[in-house]
């Protein structure tokens, strides 16, 4: 009877060490499972800040790209300044003038001229009358390709 009382409470003591580690179990894993729930809320949180940013964004792109669509001559105004800051980053570019821009759309016109010797369609000629300085610029590989005096010949 004693080794049966011994063995009972043994058997009943490792019950008891059971049941506390399945609590245990159990209560570590709502603390898991209500950690995961804050760690799921955490990033749907971020995700959700993410997609406002970015429809923000992308909403003060189409505004500034309808307002351009409106009104064409600040297209042309944005466009002339966006190759001055390309070209200045060149070269040093004259104060105080803002420069008359013309694209080179048929090279074969220009051939004969020496300036345009190594001109492709496409290019820039920025040309600055106070300053008489005329820059050949292209765009396709950011490069100044021709820097020359201009001559303002007045006819009689």
């Amino acid at each position: 009877m004693v080794k049966f009382l011994f063995y009972s409470s043994i058997l009943t003591k490792r019950l008891i060490i059971a049941y506390h580690v399945l609590v245990s179990d159990k209560t570590s894993t709502k603390t898991k499972s209500s950690g995961g729930k804050v760690v799921f809320s955490i990033i749907i949180i971020v995700i959700i800040i993410i997609a406002i940013a970015v429809s923000f964004y992308f909403y003060i792109r189409y505004q500034k790209a309808q307002k351009l669509l409106q009104n064409p001559t600040l297209v042309a105004l944005e466009e002339t300044r966006s190759l001055i800051t390309k070209v200045s980053n060149l070269i040093e570019l004259p104060k105080g003038e803002d420069p008359t821009i013309a694209t080179v759309s048929d090279i074969n016109k220009l051939k004969d001229q020496p300036f345009f010797a190594n001109t492709q369609n496409g290019d820039k000629v920025l040309i600055y009358e106070k300053a008489r300085e005329a820059i050949l610029y292209r765009p396709s590989i950011n490069k100044i390709i021709q820097v020359a005096p201009v001559s303002t010949a007045v006819h009689p």
